[in-house]
C-alpha cells in the first residue's frame, strides 16, 4: 500500500503547487493561430490555474495522508522470539540418587508453597523464593550444561553424583525451613493453649 500512498500524496502536493504558482502569476491565454500544441498548453494551463483544481489536489493529498494513517495504524511490528539466557534440562535419564535427591527438592518445595501465609516467616520467605527462582534453576541449567559437554559415561555419572549431592544440601536446608515454618505454628498453638487455660482453669475436683 505504501507505493498507492505516496503517489496519491505527492500526486495532490504536485496539482496543488502548480494551481498556486498558476493563481499567483497570473495566466494570459495564448492567441488563436499559434503552434499547433499551444491549444493544448493553453488548455492545461487553464485546467492548473483553476478551483477545480486546488481542490483536487487538497482532496488527493487528504487521501494519501488518511491512507498512510490506516496503513501505519495497522502495522504491527515484530517481536523477536525470547532469546533463553539458561540452557534448558537435558531430557535424561538420571542417576537413582540423583532422581531422589530431585523428589525430595521437589516435594519441599511444594510443601513450603502450600503452607499458610502467616507461619512462613520474611525470613523463611526469602530463603525458599531464593532457592525456588535461582539455586534450584541455576542448578539445573549447570548440569545440563556439563551434561552436553562429555561423552564419557563415567564422566556422565560423576557429574550425576555432583548433582545429586548438591540437591541433597539444597533438599536438607527446604527441610530445615519446613521445620521452622512448623515451629511458628506449633508457638501460636502454645500461646493459645495457654490462654484457653488461664481463661478456663481446668476443675479440681474437689481438692481445695
Amino acid at each position: 500500500m505504501r507505493p498507492l500512498v505516496t503517489g496519491l500524496f505527492f500526486t495532490g502536493l504536485l496539482l496543488l503547487a502548480g494551481s498556486m504558482l498558476f493563481g499567483m502569476v497570473g495566466y494570459d491565454p495564448l492567441p488563436d493561430g499559434g503552434l499547433p500544441w499551444d491549444n493544448g498548453l493553453s488548455r492545461l494551463a487553464s485546467d492548473l490555474a483553476s478551483t477545480t483544481a486546488r481542490m483536487t489536489g487538497i482532496l488527493l493529498m487528504i487521501c494519501g495522508g488518511f491512507l498512510y494513517a490506516l496503513d501505519a495504524s495497522g502495522r504491527t511490528d515484530e517481536i523477536p522470539a525470547p532469546v533463553a539466557d539458561k540452557p534448558t534440562p537435558l531430557d535424561i535419564e538420571l542417576s537413582p540418587d540423583a532422581d531422589t535427591a530431585s523428589r525430595r527438592v521437589r516435594t519441599a518445595l511444594l510443601r513450603l508453597n502450600n503452607m499458610p501465609a502467616d507461619v512462613v516467616t520474611p525470613e523463611i520467605r526469602i530463603e525458599y523464593d531464593a532457592i525456588r527462582t535461582r539455586h534450584v534453576p541455576d542448578l539445573e541449567a549447570a548440569h545440563a550444561k556439563a551434561r552436553r559437554a562429555v561423552v564419557d559415561e563415567k564422566d556422565a555419572a560423576k557429574l550425576d553424583s555432583d548433582y545429586a549431592t548438591s540437591l541433597s544440601l539444597i533438599a536438607d536446608k527446604l527441610n530445615d525451613l519446613l521445620d521452622d515454618c512448623e515451629e511458628v505454628a506449633g508457638r501460636d498453638l502454645a500461646v493459645q493453649r495457654r490462654f484457653i487455660e488461664t481463661r478456663h482453669p481446668p476443675e479440681n475436683d474437689g481438692i481445695v
